[in-house]
Parts: structure tokens; C-alpha cells; sequence
């Protein structure tokens, strides 16, 4: 029996297959909920007399027609670190030159 070759797979949907699970639940999502009644759900969530549930809406709305905002990761980097302390592409390293 052959050995398993690293990102090798055996089996399984093939890629850009979809899930039969979820293909039938959106058929049956999209015969359940029309663009109609999407509207009117949505309506009926933007108008709440809580506004904070009211702005969760607009924000949910906001995600599905703009993309989520990408989230932006701080952090500290040393100050003697430059670039030339990285490795290089033979792999060995050079250390940082002053100018």
C-alpha cells in the first residue's frame, strides 16, 4: 500500500464539491423565505423599539453587504531588530549592519 504523500487526500467531495446537507437547506431556505418576507424580517429588526438590537441589525446588515472590518493586531517590535536580522534565503543569517 502506497504511503501518504504530505496534502494528499483519499476520499472525500472532491474540491468545489458543495456539502449536500447545505445545498438542500438553502433550497429550502430560499422557498421559505422570499426576498418578501427577507424584507420584511429585516424591517421589522431595523425598527425595534430596543436600539440596541436595532443597531446589532444594521451591523449584521453591514457585515453581509460590506465585509467585516479586518481586525488589526498591535504589537511592540525591538528596536535593534531590522529587516537584515532575518534570515536570508540561502538560510543562513546575517546580523544587523549599522550605517
Amino acid at each position: 500500500m502506497p504511503r501518504a504523500v504530505p496534502g494528499q487526500r483519499f476520499g472525500g467531495r472532491q474540491k468545489g464539491t458543495p456539502n449536500k446537507a447545505t445545498a438542500s437547506i438553502k433550497q429550502i431556505l430560499a422557498r421559505v423565505y422570499t426576498d418578501e418576507v427577507q424584507e420584511q424580517e429585516w424591517e421589522k429588526w431595523r425598527t425595534h423599539p430596543d436600539p440596541r438590537i436595532a443597531f446589532e441589525t444594521f451591523k449584521l446588515a453591514q457585515a453581509y453587504q460590506h465585509g467585516k472590518p479586518a481586525q488589526v493586531i498591535e504589537f511592540d517590535t525591538p528596536t535593534d531588530l531590522a529587516f537584515s536580522d532575518l534570515a536570508q534565503p540561502d538560510g543562513s543569517r546575517q546580523a544587523n549592519q549599522p550605517n
